[in-house]
């Protein structure tokens, strides 16, 4: 959430000192809202912030608000809903992939570009860490649904309670 804010707060600041140093109005092409003028890092945290909002609502805000605390939410949790209806794992599957793979690009490259990486080693070594980062987070995510699978029980219906509101109000 802090990264997100800050990212919104500097934008706004590179605003007001673009409106500043062009007496008022900054030319179109020279704006810090068009999309166009974004940098790749920034598209794609921008592009992953729905996906992050989503998450972060159904694996905290839905417990926190039900429950009055999120303690009994873990990758349990998470494994009970790929398993939920006939098309669950698909669209959670899908989800989780776009989630992953927007991530793990926005992070690798945001890296490299903080660590100042040289651009001739940019393209196809950065390209390979984030397939490579998307890979072991998709693996290890995999293998939890997989093995848990649903869960049973007073916990399960709990966790079906959860899933039943989220979606009743997103």
């Amino acid at each position: 959430m802090l990264h997100l804010a800050s990212s919104v707060a500097l934008r706004v600041h590179r605003h007001f000192a673009q409106r500043a140093r062009y007496g008022g109005r900054a030319p179109l092409s020279l704006s810090t809202w068009r999309w166009r003028n974004f940098s790749a890092v920034s598209r794609t945290g921008w592009i992953a912030a729905p996906f992050l909002a989503a998450h972060a609502a159904l694996m905290r805000l839905v417990p926190l608000w039900i429950d009055g605390n999120s303690s009994q939410v873990g990758l349990e949790y998470l494994a009970h809903g790929f398993w939920q209806g006939r098309w669950g794992k698909w669209i959670c599957g899908a989800f989780y992939v776009g989630f992953v793979g927007v991530a793990s690009h926005h992070i690798v490259y945001g890296l490299a570009s903080y660590w100042k990486v040289p651009p001739q080693r940019k393209r196809k070594l950065l390209g390979a860490a984030t397939v490579g980062t998307a890979a072991l987070w998709l693996g290890g995510l995999s293998r939890v649904v997989v093995q848990s699978g649903r869960v049973e029980g007073y916990l399960g219906r709990h966790y079906d309670h959860f899933y039943q509101v989220f979606f009743r109000r997103v």
